[in-house]
C-alpha cells in the first residue's frame, strides 16, 4: 500500500460549512422536513411554557423523532455530496434512513437513558450510586463507539455495500488519531456555532419582548398573544436554521472524509469497488 496522505483536519471541517453556505437552495430542499418539524416543536414548547405548563424533561418519543429527522436530512445531504443528487424527493430511500437512525440510536450518546437512570439525584444528595457509574460508562463507551462507526455512515446513506467498518479503518491507517481529533474538533465547532446562534436568538427575543412590553410569563391579553405570535416564530426560525447549518457542516465534513477513504480504496485495494455514481464524483 502506498504512503497515506495526511488527513487535513481543519480543511475538512471548513469544507463542510463552506459547502452548506455555497448551496442554500439545496440545503433548504434537503432540510425542509427537518426545519419545519423542529420549528413546530419549538413553538409548541414555547406556548406550553407561556401557559404555565411544567415541562420536566423531553419525552422519549420526541428524542426518537429527532433522530429520525437527523437521519432523513443526513442521508439526503450525504447523497447530494457523494452522488451528486441535487433534487432529493421527500421520501426516497427509506431503508438507508432507518438503518442510519438505528445506528445513531445504538451508538450515539446515551441521552435517552437520562430519564431512566437520573444520576443527578444521587449527586444532589451527596452520594454516587451504581446508576451514576453505569451512566458514565455508557456515555464514554457510546462516544468511543460513535467515533468508530461515524466513518461508515456516509456509506450507509449511499448504499456502498463494499465499504465495511474493518476496511474503512484499514484504509485510515496512519490517520486514525487525526480522525479522532477531527471528530472532537468538528463537535466543538458545532457546539460553538449553535451556542452563538442560539444566544443571538435569545437576545433578539428578549429585546423584542422588551420593546413590545411583553413579559416572559403567561400572556394576559389578546395583544400579548399577538406580540408573541409575531416575535416567537421569527426567533425560533433563527435557532432552527442554525441547527440545520450545524448539522449540514458536520455531515458534509464526514462526507468529504468518506470520499477520501473511498479514493484510497480505489487506488490501493483491488478487492474494493466503489458505487458507480460515487466513482464519478470522487473529484469533490
Amino acid at each position: 500500500m502506498s504512503r497515506q496522505p495526511k488527513f487535513r483536519i481543519w480543511a475538512t471541517v471548513w469544507w463542510g460549512y463552506r459547502y452548506a453556505f455555497a448551496n442554500p437552495a439545496l440545503l433548504l430542499r434537503c432540510g425542509g422536513v427537518f426545519t419545519a418539524s423542529w420549528f413546530a416543536i419549538f413553538v409548541a414548547t414555547a406556548v406550553q411554557i407561556l401557559r404555565g405548563e411544567k415541562i420536566s424533561s423531553t419525552p422519549v418519543y420526541v428524542l426518537f423523532f429527532a433522530v429520525l429527522l437527523i437521519s432523513y436530512f443526513a442521508v439526503a445531504w450525504h447523497r447530494s455530496i457523494l452522488l451528486g443528487e441535487k433534487k432529493p424527493k421527500v421520501v426516497r430511500y427509506v431503508g438507508p434512513e432507518l438503518l442510519y437512525a438505528l445506528i445513531l440510536i445504538v451508538v450515539g450518546p446515551a441521552a435517552l437513558l437520562v430519564g431512566l437512570l437520573e444520576p443527578a439525584k444521587d449527586i444532589a444528595s451527596g452520594g454516587v450510586s451504581s446508576q451514576w457509574v453505569l451512566y458514565s460508562f455508557l456515555i464514554l463507551a457510546s462516544a468511543v463507539l460513535y467515533v468508530f462507526v461515524l466513518i461508515i455512515l456516509p456509506g450507509i446513506a449511499i448504499e456502498d455495500k463494499n465499504m465495511g467498518l474493518g476496511r474503512a479503518w484499514r484504509l485510515l491507517r496512519g490517520n486514525r488519531w487525526r480522525f479522532f481529533f477531527f471528530v472532537f474538533l468538528s463537535e466543538c465547532v458545532a457546539v460553538s456555532v449553535f451556542s452563538v446562534g442560539n444566544k443571538l436568538a435569545s437576545l433578539l427575543r428578549g429585546f423584542l419582548w422588551n420593546v413590545m412590553n411583553l413579559l416572559p410569563t403567561y400572556p394576559e391579553s389578546a395583544e400579548d398573544w399577538m406580540v408573541f405570535a409575531v416575535t416567537e416564530p421569527f426567533c425560533t426560525l433563527i435557532t432552527v436554521v442554525v441547527m440545520l447549518v450545524v448539522l449540514a457542516g458536520l455531515t458534509g465534513s464526514v462526507s468529504i472524509s468518506y470520499a477520501g477513504i473511498v479514493r484510497l480504496g480505489v487506488e490501493n485495494d483491488a478487492s474494493y469497488k466503489a458505487p458507480e455514481n460515487l466513482s464519478r464524483h470522487l473529484s469533490v
